[in-house]
């Protein structure tokens, strides 16, 4: 006898791709982002209960429907976006999880085929401008990641009197846009 969940999963099974989806998001709860980057699925979700801070996030990496790396990521805002993206164009992907509501807390990973590390993005410009420290809003577009400076210490509204800065992974450095 087949069961309710194994019958509403039977048409997915063709997809691995749903497959994963739809086992992890049955098992760990909705919200979950998951994204693609070749062979590799990767989800990112935040925990339904907390184990290391007041939230956590989870992080499982798939490949041909085998989980291969999974983490548990302490947080302090219940709001994460993941982006997935190949910064170094080395094949193997880069993720950023920007953390609140305001996006101004960042998590950075590269993957090596094995194992998630942290990706460690330093603080100061080349000038010794403190973008890692100073208020802004982080944000991924066109394969880089991009911070949003304040501006005077208040959140930037006004986007043309802000500075912008984008980190290159090649480089190891911030590099001002704007």
């Amino acid at each position: 006898m087949i069961s309710e969940f194994s019958r509403l999963l039977l048409p997915l099974i063709k997809s691995k791709v749903v497959l994963f989806s739809a086992i992890s998001l049955y098992s760990l709860g909705v919200g979950a982002k998951v994204h693609e980057f070749g062979p590799y699925l990767i989800e990112v979700e935040l925990a339904r209960t907390s184990i290391l801070s007041k939230h956590d996030y989870s992080i499982a990496i798939a490949k041909d429907g085998l989980v291969l790396s999974r983490l548990t990521v302490a947080s302090d805002s219940p709001r994460v976006s993941s982006y997935v993206t190949d910064m170094d164009e080395n094949g193997m992907f880069e993720l950023f999880v920007v953390i609140g509501t305001k996006k101004e807390g960042l998590h950075s990973f590269s993957w090596n085929g094995a194992e998630l590390a942290h990706l460690n993005i330093p603080e100061k410009t080349a000038s010794g401008v403190r973008v890692g420290v100073l208020p802004g809003v982080y944000s991924v577009r066109a394969n880089k990641l991009r911070k949003l400076l304040s501006n005077e210490g208040n959140r930037a509204t006004d986007t043309s009197s802000a500075k912008q800065y984008t980190y290159s992974v090649k480089q190891g450095e911030w590099i001002e846009i704007r």
